[in-house]
């Protein structure tokens, strides 16, 4: 799940990744969460997001940012994105992070 971003949508995109996430069966389903900051740095959860009921506050709380710019932040979690059997992008901004998130991810066999 990578949801966040640098524009006037980011909390709509944080509302709409705790939707999506309480709709999956985490029964079924591993969830990894990256977050790109209102700053435009990506941070990732350290492992599969909580089962219980999960909020927006919770999710920056799970993916905290540790002051790198986004270039140098962005390389650090694409590893996460192009190991993902399934990438389901929750981006809104004028920086277009989708297409980088579509543009690094060809190729790789994930599903976004």
């Amino acid at each position: 799940m990578v949801f966040g971003g640098t524009g006037e949508a980011y909390e709509r995109s944080c509302a709409a990744a705790v939707d999506v996430i309480g709709a999956l069966d985490r029964r079924r389903y591993a969830v990894r969460a990256i977050r790109v900051s209102p700053h435009g740095e990506w941070a990732a959860a350290t492992g599969d997001l909580p089962h219980t009921g999960v909020d927006a506050a919770d999710l920056a709380r799970l993916t905290p940012t540790g002051g790198l710019d986004p270039a140098d932040s962005l390389r650090a979690v694409l590893p996460l994105l192009r190991g993902a059997d399934v990438v389901y992008p929750l981006l809104e901004g004028p920086r277009t992070e989708i297409a980088v998130v579509a543009r690094e991810l060809r190729g790789t066999g994930a599903a976004a």
